[in-house]
């Protein structure tokens, strides 16, 4: 049996993975925001549209750095992003979120709360659509990605499920007007998105 050297076991860690993982995500975060910034700045669009290819631009490089660390330093193929299936996960995610969201809807409209007091154009939705996908891919590549599944490689995936989810309340304690009673509902839908991709 091979006995590993401090560095080795210090390199393997899983808090050190996730360390380096976070530290380098972060960083492609900040600077591929800087380097949209600034090559956006050239062109004659709206702010709006600048922000919408930002997102885009953002978004990609996110996916990219996490593929190619892991790749790269758990020396494995990265399957958590196969194109395997994705036209019928999209559709079918599309379809389960858009439910869900007419649910909520529906839940505060038969409380006599919601009324429609303006109707917009579809595009009036896509820069917002796009920002909030941008957060929604840097929140699962940090939360699920990253600290679930290699806390799960160390602790098991019902402790690594709690962990992150927790984590994710916790993470959104900083939004505006963020409350214990909203962090808590946050931490919910952590659960189910930790399960979601756990199974």
């Amino acid at each position: 049996m091979e006995t590993l050297t401090l560095k080795q076991k210090t390199f393997n860690s899983p808090i050190t993975k996730i360390i380096l993982a976070l530290l380098t995500f972060m960083a492609v975060v900040i600077i591929s925001q800087q380097i949209a910034v600034k090559l956006l700045a050239f062109t004659t669009l709206e702010k709006d549209y600048r922000n919408l290819l930002k997102g885009l631009f953002v978004s990609a490089l996110c996916i990219f750095s996490y593929i190619l660390f892991f790749k790269k330093y758990d020396k494995r193929t990265v399957e958590e992003f196969s194109g395997k299936g994705i036209a019928k996960n999209l559709i079918l995610g599309t379809l389960i979120g858009f439910t869900l969201q007419s649910l909520t809807i529906l839940v505060i409209f038969l409380n006599g709360n919601y009324s429609v007091v303006n109707i917009n154009p579809i595009s009036f939705i896509l820069i917002p659509f796009t920002i909030m996908f941008t957060v929604a891919i840097i929140e699962e590549i940090l939360v699920r990605g990253i600290i679930f599944r290699i806390v799960e490689e160390k602790l098991g995936s019902y402790i690594s499920l709690i962990i992150s989810s927790v984590l994710f309340g916790v993470f959104h304690l900083a939004n505006p007007n963020g409350t214990l009673i909203s962090s808590i509902c946050i931490t919910m839908a952590g659960f189910m998105l930790g399960a979601d991709f756990y199974l």
